[in-house]
């Protein structure tokens, strides 16, 4: 009986840290990619290139909507949601500056309007 008890006791605690392990791991990937968001979205914002409708509050747009949401997601826990969240502001934040490096720094239309004035 007693065998029986410490190998129950054994494996349930194996169990546990092998949850916190993957845990911690979510978690440092969500603050990873959170970080990456975090600097280039200031960076769109520098440049004048965040995507937004008139129709979102104030200081919210296509990056920063997402990203709330994750932070959300990590405060209660939930880091797969957490780091889904974050990966589509990622997503869009590239967009942004990618548009800027195609509009602007490369030549493109905007780059034109700028430069002719047309």
């Amino acid at each position: 009986m007693k065998k029986n008890v410490l190998i129950a006791l054994f494996a349930a605690a194996f169990a546990l840290t092998g949850c916190n392990a993957t845990k911690s791991a979510d978690a440092a990937k969500y603050e990873q990619i959170k970080a990456d968001v975090v600097a280039k979205h200031k960076q769109a914002k520098e440049l004048g290139f965040i995507w937004y409708q008139k129709k979102m509050k104030k200081g919210q747009d296509y990056a920063a909507i997402p990203l709330a949401k994750a932070e959300e997601a990590a405060k209660a826990g939930d880091y797969a949601k957490a780091t889904k969240l974050a990966k589509a502001a990622q997503e869009q934040v590239d967009l942004m500056l990618g548009q800027y490096n195609d509009e602007i720094k490369n030549g493109g239309y905007m780059y034109n309007i700028k430069k002719y004035g047309l």
